[in-house]
């Protein structure tokens, strides 16, 4: 790690570490995104899981206004919420990026219902659902969760996309890409097709 990084650049890194979780979190992030990728894969690799917050909430070594746990999976209330209401969802083991789970059916199954759980109870009139997956999507901790924010008619709360205006050519160009590489993938997930048997006549019925 040493040999990345410069002198300057550990003793700030150093500083970071030391100060409280809320004012780590906005300077980390600058401090971030001066760094290069192979530096950026470096902090990764040696950041240990104990120190993740959101690990340590599902070992109970930090507080959290807890609706939701089992084996694999803890819900919990945002404490700095978008919104009244704002729950997060994420795996208790250390996972980075969605890509890592095997299996992602269980997490979105209980986001999907705690979503609907919000609308009945808070009365939301939408939901915002969410991931940050990846430093680049403007995640700050390399551990995966969900964000589940009720939304009302009058929250002013902006979460709209930037829509960029491209050409077709180059949207054939990135979906040739993506077809080639997914198509594997994706084919594998089809539903299996169902046989329909064709209810025979009287005259064809065996005896």
């Amino acid at each position: 790690m040493e040999g990345l990084f410069t002198k300057e650049q550990l003793e700030e890194l150093a500083k970071i570490s030391k100060l409280p979780e809320e004012e780590q979190k906005k300077v980390l992030s600058n401090f971030l995104k001066k760094l290069s990728p192979e530096q950026l894969n470096s902090l990764k690799q040696t950041q240990a899981p104990q120190q993740c917050p959101y690990c340590l909430i599902a070992e109970n070594k930090i507080k959290s206004k807890k609706i939701y746990e089992d084996k694999e999976i803890i819900i919990v209330l945002e404490i700095n919420p978008s919104n009244p209401g704002h729950t997060i969802v994420f795996p208790k083991q250390h996972i980075q990026v969605l890509s890592q789970l095997k299996d992602v059916s269980h997490l979105f199954n209980l986001v999907n219902k705690i979503s609907s759980v919000l609308f009945d109870t808070l009365k939301a009139q939408g939901t915002n659902i969410f991931v940050a997956n990846g430093q680049a999507a403007g995640q700050l901790i390399p551990h995966v969760v969900i964000n589940i924010i009720p939304r009302f008619n009058e929250d002013k709360l902006n979460l709209f996309l930037e829509h960029k205006k491209t050409t077709e050519e180059e949207l054939d160009k990135i979906l040739n890409k993506i077809k080639e590489k997914s198509s594997i993938l994706l084919e594998s997930e089809k539903p299996k097709e169902r046989k329909i048997e064709t209810i025979k006549s009287k005259n064809e019925r065996l005896p």
